[in-house]
């Protein structure tokens, strides 16, 4: 949100000095409001359709998912959207405004104060030479580009550098880099340091398995597991593959899987106690009375019947 002002600050630049130099460019043979009309209907129509497509390109960015880039969007088009109303209306009152106040001959940072008018004002202000943007333009700058050696010059230049930005943005790497938002005094520069010193790991890379049917009578379950007993290209153990093998993958570790973590939790040989009788009772979990028949009998019958009832979890075993 930090960047709206500044965004919203350069295009109200461009416009404001574009307006300010129609203004300039009448003819001095007509009032004043003639002169505000015919800038208005000069650069009017270009400032309207500019301010426009920048309100629909931001618009377009609030349908992004993520939040922050809609709302960075929504903020960034009502923002551009109030700066054209304000340049249409209330930048030409202030233009009026310092028209009056260089007829006036009052100092434009203080016009409080008032200069006494020179021998021949009215007739220097007739015959006062263009700026120096302008007369470079005219003089210089255009002249030189209607140069036959110099239109072949740039025409070379930039395809050049359109080659060149094609070649080379592969090399260009996503993301911003925290330790440049942050100042150089941070406390959270050291951290940033030792995260990419020792924890320099790529992003996370996650699997979903959706529609999964998750009782132990599926033959899904042996599909994407990695324990033992599961089958050998089950997707886990395509993963932990896939790891092993850097030169064609860039997975660095083995995937991590609650279900393999189920399963083991399920087995009987891993617990010795199931954490809950058949009664419905539990059992503390450093009691060790409940190592039984009992116990080990109704985890069988747990591993046998299905996990899923009517798409809820069985809780019988804890």
């Amino acid at each position: 949100m930090e960047v709206i002002p500044f965004l919203v600050l350069a295009v109200g630049v461009d416009n404001m000095c574009i307006l300010v130099h129609a203004v300039k460019r009448q003819t001095t043979d007509i009032s004043l409001e003639g002169k505000i009309s015919n800038a208005l209907v000069e650069v009017g129509p270009s400032i309207t359709l500019a301010s426009l497509s920048e309100v629909l390109a931001f618009a377009v960015g609030s349908f992004i998912p993520m939040p922050a880039v809609r709302i960075f969007s929504m903020f960034a088009a009502l923002a551009v959207f109030l700066n054209f109303i304000l340049q249409v209306t209330a930048f030409v009152a202030l233009i009026i405004f310092d028209i009056w106040r260089t007829n006036d001959n009052r100092i434009d940072c203080f016009p409080c104060v008032k200069l006494a008018p020179a021998v021949g004002s009215e007739r220097a202000i007739l015959q006062r030479k263009p700026e120096f943007l302008v007369r470079y333009m005219e003089d210089f700058h255009a002249p030189m580009l209607a140069i036959p050696g110099v239109k072949i010059m740039v025409i070379a230049a930039f395809t050049a550098a359109t080659f060149m930005s094609i070649a080379l943005c592969t090399r260009l790497q996503p993301g911003l880099d925290q330790k440049i938002v942050l100042p150089r005094d941070s406390y959270l520069q050291g951290y940033f340091d030792d995260l990419a010193h020792y924890l320099r790991v790529g992003p996370p890379l996650y699997f979903v398995v959706k529609d999964f049917n998750y009782s132990l009578e599926s033959n899904q379950t042996n599909k994407i597991c990695s324990i033992s007993q599961c089958d050998s290209n089950s997707l886990l153990n395509e993963i932990t593959k896939a790891s092993l093998i850097p030169e064609s993958s860039f997975i660095a570790k083995p995937a991590a899987s609650w279900l393999d973590d189920f399963l083991v939790w399920l087995s009987p040989e891993a617990f010795g106690c199931c954490r809950k009788f058949v009664n419905g009772s539990y059992c503390p979990p450093n009691d060790q009375m409940c190592l039984g028949p009992v116990c080990l009998h109704f985890l069988q019958l747990c591993l046998k019947e299905p996990l899923i009832v009517k798409g809820k979890l069985k809780s019988a075993v804890r």
